[in-house]
């Protein structure tokens, strides 16, 4: 009896801890973050323009919905580049590049109007 009740404790304990996501499940796809965090900081900076304050880099409702990312995995995403610096050097690097194509697109706009 006593061995049956540990199995089940133990088949329980299984099946709970499979339930959960991975780590590697709530990272976002790097090429998304990308987008997402280019995004967050312009929308920081449109904030801080307008005096509504200093946004922190959490990301917004809007943000959350366009990309379909809960802000859970936005901010476990930000704290693993972070807790790499090669890593958290990269995605700036892309970052600015996904920034510099956002102007070139707007400034083109800009031109054919």
């Amino acid at each position: 009896m006593r061995s049956r009740n540990l199995l089940l404790l133990v088949s329980a304990f299984v099946l709970i801890s499979c339930s959960g996501r991975s780590a590697d499940a709530r990272l976002v796809p790097e090429e998304t973050f990308v987008r997402l965090y280019a995004d967050v900081l312009v929308v920081r900076e449109e904030s801080l323009l307008r005096g509504a304050g200093a946004v922190g880099p959490s990301l917004p409702d809007s943000l959350s919905r366009v990309y379909g990312i809960e802000g859970a995995d936005f901010d476990y995403t930000l704290k693993a580049y972070q807790a790499d610096l090669t890593k958290w050097k990269h995605l700036h690097e892309k970052v600015v590049q996904r920034l510099e194509l956002l102007q070139q697109e707007m400034a083109s706009k800009r031109v054919h109007r």
